[in-house]
């Protein structure tokens, strides 16, 4: 039948994901494993503490999004295009608050593993971004076209191990770091840009592109600042205020809706 047959293909292309988001964790320590050793694999781990405390926050949005986007995605694309900017300032402002309260939150890890507090910023790009990615990707899956989505993850694993391999000759452990940042935000702008495609939920380029600027040089300002906490702290408050005007429309709007709801 015609309609199970769009059902069977769908299905035999999304099944993969799973396995495919388990190798995408693997492969990265894997490498450190293989290249570094175990000591600073530990280190680079212990950062995984961040990535696990946001990934209850972007579990809960991606199932509540992806049975929005699927019933609403005709009726409510104005709410659609407002939360993807609302969720681009939100990631920016949480990011800003790990770095700003980095020093009691890594009373948690122990002294043994301060030496993440050094990259644990970029590291949190690809969660961060992952969240963000959840109101761009989904007209590949309204299309139906989710090979496209099976594509974009094997490529990115692809990508991963030259990536890595290279920084970390160069760089040392911070290498793995800026290697997980350059691919999350790859996967990204493909996603983006393929989800874009199909189903337009995004209502400023620029303001997304702006948006993915800010983050990225937030999380490249813990490292290259790292031992200076006022720079760090200075760096954040300036990328609160370029955020602010670039979302300037958009703030304006939430906070209407917030003062009109009480």
């Amino acid at each position: 039948h015609p309609e199970m047959h769009e059902v069977y293909r769908f299905a035999l292309f999304y099944w993969p994901s799973g396995i495919m988001f388990a190798v995408s964790g693997f492969i990265m320590p894997y490498l450190i494993s293989r290249i570094m050793g175990v000591g600073p694999l530990g280190i680079y781990a212990s950062a995984g503490f961040f990535v696990a405390a946001f990934g209850v926050l972007q579990n809960g949005f991606r199932t509540y999004w992806g049975a929005f986007m699927y019933s609403h995605y005709k009726d409510e694309l104005l709410k659609i295009r407002k939360t993807h900017s609302y969720i681009g300032i939100g990631i920016i402002v949480i990011l800003g608050v790990f770095i700003l309260f980095q020093h009691p939150m890594y009373l948690f890890i122990g002294q043994a593993f301060q030496g993440s507090r050094a990259f644990f910023a970029l590291l949190l790009l690809a969660p961060l971004l992952d969240l963000w990615q959840q109101t761009t990707c989904y007209g590949m899956y309204l299309a139906k076209k989710n090979e496209e989505s099976l594509a974009i993850n094997v490529s990115m694993i692809l990508l991963t191990v030259p990536v890595a391999i290279v920084f970390m000759k160069y760089c040392g452990l911070i290498g793995a770091a800026y290697a997980a940042a350059v691919v999350a935000v790859v996967r990204f702008l493909i996603a983006t840009w393929r989800g874009q495609r199909y189903y337009r939920s995004i209502r400023s380029n620029v303001e997304t592109l702006a948006g993915l600027c800010i983050l990225i040089l937030m999380g490249a300002s813990n490292t290259y600042f790292n031992g200076r906490y006022v720079f760090e702290c200075g760096m954040v408050f300036v990328l609160f205020i370029v955020t602010a005007v670039v979302y300037r429309h958009s703030l304006i709007e939430l906070y209407r809706a917030l003062r009109h709801a009480c």
